[in-house]
């Protein structure tokens, strides 16, 4: 759990950079652009150009961050309730561009209501909160045409599972809210699209999680689907030339 929290603070360390970054990168480009005509033409045309190779290009990195909804399905139904959810993590290009990589982090809560008793709490918890946090290292391939990419990725990860639980003290009749947490396997795969706007890239995808551990008796089934923000953060991993 506690390697969790580090990992979710680093992508948000990484996510704040890479904003600065491109904040940086904008007030640059102002600069330039505010020179005579011939020039500002000039410098257009290689900024279209040059986003365009680093989009494609091998080793390009950019900083992921989605919300969106977690959906449940199956016998999950009456369990889980869909809730807020939020991703972050990296798209790392890799050959020609094509493939990539993605590790991310999903941080899903969820309406709960409990189905079946626990026999160490004499109260059923309704209407709480469960929470799902998986981090996964996917594989994924793109389909580039102009600006716009389409791509499906595959891969496998762990997490925690917290599920509400109530009990009550007798001395004082206070019900405590508990959360019982579980480690467990999860396999993800899905779709997804984006679309560049300068150092930006607008994206929308659907996930299946797979979680192999069961709750009350119950297969998982998550379906999250997200809407977010790529940012291109590759300067970051390049080495600082010295004079």
């Amino acid at each position: 759990m506690k390697a969790f929290l580090k990992l979710q603070q680093l992508l948000m360390i990484v996510i704040l950079m890479s904003a600065c970054s491109s904040y940086h990168h904008a007030q640059k480009q102002t600069n330039i652009h505010n020179g005579p005509n011939n020039l500002a033409e000039d410098t257009t045309s290689i900024q279209v150009t040059s986003d365009k190779r680093i989009l494609n290009e091998r080793g390009s990195v950019y900083s992921v961050s989605g919300i969106g909804l977690g959906f449940t399905g199956g016998e999950t139904g009456d369990l889980l309730k869909p809730g807020f959810s939020t991703n972050l993590g990296l798209d790392i290009s890799l050959g020609a561009g094509s493939f990539f990589l993605y590790p991310s982090a999903d941080l899903l809560t969820f309406r709960y209501d409990q189905q079946i008793a626990d026999n160490n709490y004499l109260y059923s918890a309704q209407k709480s909160r469960a929470s799902y946090k998986i981090f996964t290292l996917a594989f994924g391939y793109r389909k580039s045409v102009g600006k716009l990419r389409i791509y499906q990725f595959a891969g496998f990860g762990g997490g925690v599972v917290a599920e509400p639980r109530i009990s009550v003290r007798e001395d004082s009749q206070e019900a405590v809210l508990h959360n019982k947490k579980s480690s467990t396997w999860s396999a993800k795969g899905g779709l997804g699209f984006d679309y560049q706007i300068g150092q930006f890239v607008v994206f929308a995808e659907g996930t299946h999680l797979h979680n192999f551990k069961s709750l009350q008796d119950r297969k998982i089934l998550v379906f999250p689907v997200y809407i977010g923000l790529k940012s291109n953060i590759s300067s970051l991993f390049k080495p600082v030339k010295t004079k």
